[in-house]
């Protein structure tokens, strides 16, 4: 039969208990302990009696766990429970969750305490490692590039992140206990109801689990393009709620529509530039004496208006700088060093066509000064000048070439295909003027474009 002896049971149930129990003195030292206190601390019975719970409470925890205790030995309080950490033999933590009771004489005078340890490291530890995980979360929530934001099946924001308050340039107060509508635009708005209730019905999604660029609204009314992702998901509670993953996409948007400008651009560059060398292929070919000259003037011609195009393309098509094309269109004949060539003018941007009309006209007045003109002679030079003038009421741009120093200078007989390509090319093509004039001392051409033309 089961003894009935108080000592012996209790005895019993001291050394087998599932948890650590101790008595433990009123200074905090440890009067009886049984086995399985042992194993949570690593220490043996013997080692343990030699030792207070101070000496083995983490540091981080042993003020709060003295202040307990002194509120019970104050007759405060008449018990006490804290998860804290122990320091095992090894020098490992330990997390225990402890709960003290006192024990009292017949005077109800305290004389001991009761401890009772329970080993909660593997609880903890997953604890720790969730608060982990959510603080990892929330970081990448907090420092997205991209706005996040949580709704509820009602449409009500929950979170609302410092991406989206750049976004839309709500404060995260303003926008949170409120209807997500706040950041659509009216005609988006007013379906959102439909849409979600169509969705939590059907279960047929539009935007849900796949991208879409939608049309989002700011704070000061204005609309802008964004990129729209949004997950679904249930709380611990059931709880339904839908993540939005959105990032601004005006830049892209924008890059699109510059790139369909380019491209139509380009095509609409492409048929004319072709047109040109075409005519300009024919007509260099019937003036032509022999294979070679037509090759040598040709692929000039055609530099020419490769060097005009480079200059559009560095400058994003922009327009070309004047200054930097008669640079880089005379310059491939004759250094541009301030003796033989002279610059001056402002800085004035050539639109497209604008630039290529110039730039074959440059190199039609650099090969023919350098092959019979100043530049034909050392003691020649060029002096190139431009300006900002208005003409019959017109607005743009005029520029003169005048020679010095060269060879004596005679009308020619007929007119060569430099001499058609060069009226052409601002009469006919531009609505332009070109005048030359072939003076005994050195040729000198004036041009005038409108300003329509230099910015198209």
């Amino acid at each position: 039969m089961p003894s009935r002896d108080p000592e012996i049971r209790f005895r019993a149930t001291f050394e087998n208990a599932a948890v650590g129990i101790a008595h433990v003195g009123l200074d905090g030292s440890w009067l009886a302990v049984n086995d399985r206190l042992c194993d949570i601390v690593g220490y043996t019975r013997e080692e343990l009696l030699e030792l207070t719970f101070q000496d083995i409470t983490h540091a981080e925890d042993l003020d709060a766990d003295v202040a307990q205790l002194q509120s019970m030995l104050a007759d405060e309080i008449d018990t006490y429970n804290m998860e804290k950490r122990y320091i095992r033999k090894g020098g490992e933590e330990v997390w225990i969750n402890l709960t003290v009771s006192g024990v009292h004489d017949a005077d109800s005078k305290l004389i001991y305490f009761v401890s009772v340890v329970e080993d909660i490291s593997e609880r903890k530890g997953y604890a720790l490692a969730l608060k982990a995980s959510e603080e990892r979360l929330r970081a990448v929530v907090e420092t997205a590039i991209d706005a996040i934001i949580m709704i509820d099946s009602d449409g009500i924001v929950q979170s609302f992140n410092p991406a989206a308050e750049g976004m839309f340039g709500y404060t995260s107060d303003e926008v949170v206990g409120h209807n997500v509508k706040m950041l659509m635009p009216g005609e988006i708005a007013d379906g959102h109801d439909d849409f979600i209730g169509n969705y939590l019905r059907t279960g047929v999604a539009k935007l849900i689990g796949i991208g879409r660029d939608i049309t989002a609204r700011r704070k000061d009314g204005t609309h802008f393009p964004v990129s729209a992702g949004v997950g679904e998901w249930r709380d611990p509670n059931g709880a339904q709620l839908f993540t939005g993953i959105l990032r601004d996409i005006s830049e892209q948007k924008r890059a699109e529509a510059h790139r369909e400008l380019l491209i139509g651009e380009l095509n609409h560059r492409v048929k004319n530039s072709l047109a040109v060398i075409q005519s300009m292929a024919s007509f260099t070919l019937s003036r032509a004496n022999s294979l070679e000259t037509f090759g040598e003037t040709f692929t000039g011609r055609l530099m020419a208006i490769a060097g005009a195009h480079d200059i559009l393309i560095n400058n994003d098509n922009a327009g070309a700088d004047l200054s930097e094309l008669i640079s880089r269109l005379v310059g491939s004949y004759t250094p541009v060093d301030g003796i033989r060539v002279r610059l001056d003018g402002p800085r004035i941007f050539l639109g497209s066509a604008s630039a290529h009309a110039f730039g074959l006209i440059l190199h039609e007045l650099a090969v023919n000064a350098g092959k019979y003109g100043a530049l034909s002679s050392t003691s020649g030079h060029v002096e190139i000048t431009w300006a900002a003038e208005t003409m019959d009421g017109q607005q743009g741009v005029s520029l003169s070439w005048t020679e010095h120093g060269g060879p004596p200078v005679t009308p020619p007989r007929r007119k060569g295909f430099g001499t058609l390509l060069i009226q052409s090319s601002l009469t006919y093509a531009l609505g332009g003027k070109a005048d030359l004039d072939y003076a005994p001392d050195g040729l000198r051409a004036t041009f005038f474009v409108p300003l329509g033309e230099t910015n198209e």
